[in-house]
């Protein structure tokens, strides 16, 4: 494990205790980094607190699985569900790349746009043409070589912009 792997699990963990509060140390070491991540950005939402941008950053799922616990902030059975937490977070991703310019989040941005599908796809698509539109070439770059761009959205936006 690296150290820096080490000092962020220390710190969701210390953030999970401080907001919390009534979390115990066997409960937070049962969830995995993504789920430790998930429950501080939700509870510092629901708090109304900014949400560092490592842990924003830390939202952008690697894996359909992942990708299912974000998401599942909005199934009617999770207590974020009547929040706009999953879309407002979303956005907060996106715009991290399109108005701030914020390089560490464009490749978890192209990203969590690969997960685009049913009611939010349209808003990660127009974030997509808005990352394309910023910079071609660099979006072009970007995705080489990377797995998700085997898949739509990202394919078909390669294959319009002769990414190839």
């Amino acid at each position: 494990m690296t150290l820096s792997k080490i000092l962020k699990s220390s710190y969701l963990i210390i953030i999970g205790f401080l907001v919390l509060g009534n979390i115990t140390h066997s409960e937070a070491l049962d969830y995995s980094d993504y789920d430790d991540n998930l429950k501080v950005a939700g509870e510092l939402y629901l708090l109304k607190k900014d949400i560092p941008l490592d842990v924003l950053l830390g939202l952008v799922p690697k894996d359909d699985s992942e990708f299912e616990l974000y998401y599942g902030t909005t199934y009617p059975d999770h207590r974020l569900s009547e929040t706009g937490f999953f879309y407002e977070t979303t956005q907060q991703i996106f715009e991290q790349v399109t108005s701030e310019r914020n390089d560490d989040f464009y490749l978890p941005s192209l990203k969590l746009i690969s997960f685009a599908d049913g009611e939010f796809a349209e808003e990660f698509i127009e974030y997509l043409e808005k990352i394309i539109e910023m910079d071609k070439e660099k979006f072009c770059e970007s995705i080489d070589g990377q797995g998700y761009a085997e898949y739509n959205p990202i394919k078909y936006y390669s294959d319009l912009n002769r990414c190839d």
